[in-house]
Protein backbone atom coordinates (compact mmCIF):
# COMPACT_ATOMS: atom_id res chain seq x y z
CA UNK A 1 0.00 0.00 0.00
CA UNK A 2 1.24 3.08 -0.92
CA UNK A 3 0.95 6.30 1.58
CA UNK A 4 0.14 10.00 0.57
CA UNK A 5 3.40 12.15 0.02
CA UNK A 6 4.53 14.38 2.22
CA UNK A 7 6.21 17.34 1.81
CA UNK A 8 8.90 17.66 3.47
CA UNK A 9 10.31 21.17 2.23
CA UNK A 10 9.74 24.19 -0.02
CA UNK A 11 6.07 25.38 -0.08
CA UNK A 12 3.13 22.76 -0.36
CA UNK A 13 1.80 24.17 -3.70
CA UNK A 14 0.76 21.51 -6.21
CA UNK A 15 0.91 23.50 -9.19
CA UNK A 16 3.77 23.29 -11.18
CA UNK A 17 5.51 26.35 -12.64
CA UNK A 18 7.54 24.98 -15.29
CA UNK A 19 6.09 21.08 -15.90
CA UNK A 20 9.25 19.32 -14.83
CA UNK A 21 8.84 16.36 -11.80
CA UNK A 22 12.16 14.82 -10.91
CA UNK A 23 11.86 11.40 -8.87
CA UNK A 24 14.76 9.07 -7.75
CA UNK A 25 14.16 5.55 -8.98
CA UNK A 26 16.71 3.05 -7.98
CA UNK A 27 14.88 -0.31 -8.49
CA UNK A 28 13.56 -0.82 -5.44
CA UNK A 29 9.65 -1.12 -4.13
CA UNK A 30 10.37 2.05 -2.63
CA UNK A 31 11.83 3.90 -5.31
CA UNK A 32 8.54 2.04 -7.62
CA UNK A 33 5.92 3.90 -5.25
CA UNK A 34 7.85 7.06 -5.52
CA UNK A 35 8.00 6.72 -9.11
CA UNK A 36 4.13 6.09 -9.00
CA UNK A 37 3.19 8.71 -7.02
CA UNK A 38 5.42 10.68 -8.82
CA UNK A 39 3.79 9.71 -12.27
CA UNK A 40 0.07 10.49 -10.79
CA UNK A 41 1.84 14.51 -10.32
CA UNK A 42 2.93 14.65 -14.15
CA UNK A 43 -0.42 13.64 -15.46
CA UNK A 44 -2.41 15.47 -13.22
CA UNK A 45 -0.84 19.00 -14.07
CA UNK A 46 0.72 17.66 -17.64
CA UNK A 47 4.69 17.85 -16.74
CA UNK A 48 7.53 16.28 -18.20
CA UNK A 49 8.95 12.81 -15.73
CA UNK A 50 12.47 13.20 -15.21
CA UNK A 51 13.36 9.99 -13.32
CA UNK A 52 16.81 9.79 -12.00
CA UNK A 53 19.39 6.68 -11.33
CA UNK A 54 21.94 7.63 -8.72
CA UNK A 55 24.88 4.51 -9.10
CA UNK A 56 26.17 5.52 -5.45
CA UNK A 57 29.94 5.92 -4.86
CA UNK A 58 31.39 3.04 -2.84
CA UNK A 59 32.05 3.55 0.42
CA UNK A 60 35.34 2.35 1.92
CA UNK A 61 34.16 -1.18 3.18
CA UNK A 62 32.73 -1.87 -0.40
CA UNK A 63 35.70 -0.54 -1.91
CA UNK A 64 38.16 -2.99 0.01
CA UNK A 65 35.92 -5.83 -1.20
CA UNK A 66 36.47 -4.67 -4.86
CA UNK A 67 39.90 -5.62 -4.23
CA UNK A 68 39.29 -8.97 -4.69
CA UNK A 69 39.54 -10.31 -8.00
CA UNK A 70 35.92 -11.57 -8.64
CA UNK A 71 33.83 -8.85 -7.21
CA UNK A 72 34.52 -6.14 -9.20
CA UNK A 73 32.39 -8.60 -12.34
CA UNK A 74 29.97 -9.60 -9.53
CA UNK A 75 29.68 -6.05 -7.98
CA UNK A 76 29.01 -4.57 -11.65
CA UNK A 77 26.51 -6.85 -12.64
CA UNK A 78 24.48 -6.20 -9.26
CA UNK A 79 24.47 -2.11 -10.11
CA UNK A 80 23.52 -3.36 -13.68
CA UNK A 81 20.57 -5.32 -12.69
CA UNK A 82 19.72 -2.41 -10.26
CA UNK A 83 19.44 0.18 -13.10
CA UNK A 84 17.64 -2.06 -15.67
CA UNK A 85 15.21 -2.80 -12.74
CA UNK A 86 14.83 1.15 -12.24
CA UNK A 87 14.11 1.61 -15.83
CA UNK A 88 11.64 -0.91 -16.41
CA UNK A 89 9.41 0.16 -13.71
CA UNK A 90 9.72 3.81 -15.46
CA UNK A 91 8.65 1.78 -18.72
CA UNK A 92 5.98 0.47 -16.52
CA UNK A 93 4.49 3.09 -14.99
CA UNK A 94 5.15 6.31 -17.70
CA UNK A 95 4.10 4.34 -20.94
CA UNK A 96 0.75 3.41 -20.41
CA UNK A 97 -0.10 7.24 -18.91
CA UNK A 98 1.39 8.43 -21.67
CA UNK A 99 3.89 10.86 -20.47
CA UNK A 100 6.63 12.53 -21.49
CA UNK A 101 9.54 11.16 -19.66
CA UNK A 102 13.52 10.87 -19.63
CA UNK A 103 15.61 8.19 -17.68
CA UNK A 104 19.06 9.91 -16.34
CA UNK A 105 21.81 7.82 -14.84
CA UNK A 106 24.19 9.40 -12.67
CA UNK A 107 26.87 8.29 -10.62
CA UNK A 108 27.66 10.37 -7.09
CA UNK A 109 25.44 10.63 -3.75
CA UNK A 110 21.78 10.84 -3.96
CA UNK A 111 20.81 13.77 -2.33
CA UNK A 112 23.57 15.83 -4.11
CA UNK A 113 22.47 14.23 -7.51
CA UNK A 114 19.11 14.91 -7.45
CA UNK A 115 19.44 18.07 -5.72
CA UNK A 116 22.03 19.04 -8.71
CA UNK A 117 19.20 18.07 -11.01
CA UNK A 118 16.43 19.39 -9.41
CA UNK A 119 17.92 22.93 -9.63
CA UNK A 120 19.46 22.21 -13.23
CA UNK A 121 15.61 20.92 -14.72
CA UNK A 122 13.89 23.94 -12.67
CA UNK A 123 11.90 21.02 -11.05
CA UNK A 124 9.11 21.62 -8.95
CA UNK A 125 9.17 18.67 -7.00
CA UNK A 126 11.23 15.90 -6.43
CA UNK A 127 9.70 12.78 -5.17
CA UNK A 128 12.06 9.88 -3.28
CA UNK A 129 10.81 7.29 -1.45
CA UNK A 130 11.51 5.92 2.17
CA UNK A 131 12.14 3.02 4.20
CA UNK A 132 10.66 2.20 6.80
CA UNK A 133 13.46 1.55 9.96
CA UNK A 134 13.60 0.79 13.39
CA UNK A 135 15.76 0.71 16.04
CA UNK A 136 19.44 0.68 15.34
CA UNK A 137 18.81 0.80 11.57
CA UNK A 138 17.43 4.07 11.76
CA UNK A 139 20.23 5.42 13.95
CA UNK A 140 23.06 4.45 12.10
CA UNK A 141 21.58 4.55 8.39
CA UNK A 142 21.57 8.05 7.18
CA UNK A 143 18.64 9.18 4.83
CA UNK A 144 19.05 10.28 1.58
CA UNK A 145 15.67 11.98 1.27
CA UNK A 146 16.37 13.93 4.75
CA UNK A 147 20.05 15.26 3.22
CA UNK A 148 17.84 16.25 0.18
CA UNK A 149 15.23 17.86 1.52
CA UNK A 150 18.08 20.28 3.20
CA UNK A 151 19.00 21.07 -0.13
CA UNK A 152 16.78 20.77 -2.80
CA UNK A 153 15.40 23.84 -4.24
CA UNK A 154 11.83 22.93 -5.02
CA UNK A 155 9.56 21.03 -2.27
CA UNK A 156 10.87 17.27 -1.42
CA UNK A 157 7.88 14.54 -1.67
CA UNK A 158 8.52 11.53 0.58
CA UNK A 159 6.67 8.27 -0.82
CA UNK A 160 6.41 5.83 2.34
CA UNK A 161 5.01 2.09 1.66
CA UNK A 162 3.72 -0.73 3.39
CA UNK A 163 3.90 -3.25 0.20
CA UNK A 164 5.16 -3.81 -3.12
CA UNK A 165 3.07 -1.88 -5.29
CA UNK A 166 2.45 -3.10 -8.54
CA UNK A 167 3.78 -1.62 -11.10
CA UNK A 168 1.81 0.79 -13.47
CA UNK A 169 -1.03 1.04 -10.86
Amino acid sequence: MISKPRPISGDTDSGHANGVVVVGVDGTSSGLAALTEAAGDAVDTQARLLCVHVRAEPMLAEMMVLMAPYATSVVSEWRDALELEAWLHCVQVAEPRGLDWEFHVANGRPADVLAEIAMASRASAVYVGTRRRGGWARRLHRCPALELARSACCPVRLVAHTANPAPGT
